[in-house]
């Protein structure tokens, strides 16, 4: 199997295990706790603050704020009567949670309403079509074809989406035309009873619920022989089940009932282990230094061992640097580090050694569903990569549970 999601318990807590081609690519810490934000939860919220020199306001939601940029927000769903579409205090208005709370930081708000589906996501005041890069050449100008005659279809049925745009998910690479209709019709109709029910909401309320962490999994593991949900645990399975059962292709679900623990075949306490260490060994010698901090993450390359006798210095460290590179875009996705992250590579004298190497980390950083830019390199030879902040890294999710 190419795509398994193992999930698990290990010491009292759910994890889920994403693995592609063999290594673990994600570790999610899922929480069963009632009532807690998810990301893609959308509210009706009051603003209760402007702070004009950051271009931001604090928006209430029952007992909690969220950050609300006035800045990238230029789209704000208003509730209550206005003369003007400028933010006031004490405006009541819709807000979609993008980003958890951190220690330091509130939860941010966003006007740009995404809802998911099976094989879609629509994007609300974001406009056109938009394809996972995990989808292949062919399939995906097949799939623009289809998406463009959905959008002709639906502005002739439906006035809001003159305002909406969708993005095929990976899920659905192999999605029919009237399987992508039928799922861009749904996510419509959810906007609409979205949009009537906030006019008559108090502050406050939940309109629209982020889907279950389950069904997520299912969509990012895929379909087909060569992917597969393997979990353990009876009621996830039973879950899980149900989940499947509204699909229109379904997921490959299994349960592990064999005498040698599930954790034990995959090594998930290993793994789970290193997912937190300072330190990752690479294949040559190598190794890495992450160091997460508040402001930033720094990674640090070492070769790990004396090259000075080397015959040929310059192409070894260029081997270590490549080595590096491919597990450091690994790293930041299992580890799910985000803002700005520093990487310092082993030196490098010849020019065309640090153009190979750039070209490859930004190839291997494309791998990665959350958007990761790779910025440039700076003068002092650090390279720089920004990677957008959705949850909390793996090590505050699993310090938080073993706090609690």
């Amino acid at each position: 199997v190419r795509n398994k999601t193992i999930i698990t318990n290990l010491e009292n807590r759910l994890l889920a295990f994403s693995f592609e081609n063999e290594a673990c690519v994600e570790i999610q810490v899922i929480s069963n706790k009632e009532g807690e934000w998810q990301v893609g939860d959308i509210f009706t919220g009051r603003i209760n603050n402007i702070i004009p020199n950051i271009k931001a306001a604090f928006v209430t939601i029952g007992d909690e704020q969220c950050y609300y940029s006035l800045e990238d927000n230029k789209h704000t769903t208003f509730l209550n009567v206005k003369k003007d579409n400028t933010p006031h205090v004490n405006d009541e208005i819709l807000v979609q949670i993008e980003r958890e709370a951190s220690k330091s930081k509130n939860a941010g708000g966003s006007c740009y309403f995404n809802l998911t589906g099976e094989f879609l996501v629509l994007t609300y005041h974001k406009k056109g079509i938009g394809i996972s890069k995990k989808i292949g050449n062919e399939e995906y100008r097949r799939l623009r074809a289809d998406m463009e005659k959905v959008l002709l279809h639906l502005q002739n049925e439906y006035e809001e989406s003159e305002l909406c745009g969708f993005i095929v998910r990976t899920s659905g690479a192999n999605a029919s035309f009237s399987q992508l209709l039928a799922d861009a019709d749904s996510l419509i109709k959810q906007l609409q009873s979205l949009m009537f029910k906030a006019k008559s909401s108090v502050s406050g309320k939940c309109l629209y619920k982020s889907k279950s962490v389950l069904r997520e999994i299912m969509n990012r593991t895929g379909i087909g022989e060569d992917s597969a949900v393997i979990t353990d645990d009876e009621a996830i399975y039973k879950q899980l089940e149900r989940e499947n059962e509204n699909r229109f292709a379904k997921v490959n679900i299994e349960f592990y009932n064999n005498e040698l623990p599930l954790k034990a075949v995959y090594e998930l306490e290993h793994i789970l282990k290193e997912a937190v260490a300072k330190k990752v060994w690479l294949k040559g010698g190598g190794y890495l230094i992450l160091e997460p901090t508040e402001a930033l993450t720094v990674i640090d390359v070492n070769s790990g061992k004396d090259i000075k006798g080397r015959d040929n210095k310059e192409e070894h460290i260029l081997k270590v640097n490549l080595q590096a590179a491919k597990e450091i875009a690994r790293q930041i996705m299992l580890r799910n580090y985000s803002g700005i992250i520093i990487v310092d590579f082993i030196d490098m004298k010849k020019a065309e050694h640090k153009k190979e190497l750039l070209k490859y980390l930004k190839e291997q950083l494309l791998m990665d569903s959350v958007k990761t830019v790779l910025v440039d390199i700076t003068r002092l030879g650090l390279v720089e990569i920004t990677r957008r902040k959705l949850k909390k890294p793996l090590y505050e999710q699993w310090r938080d549970f073993k706090d609690n």
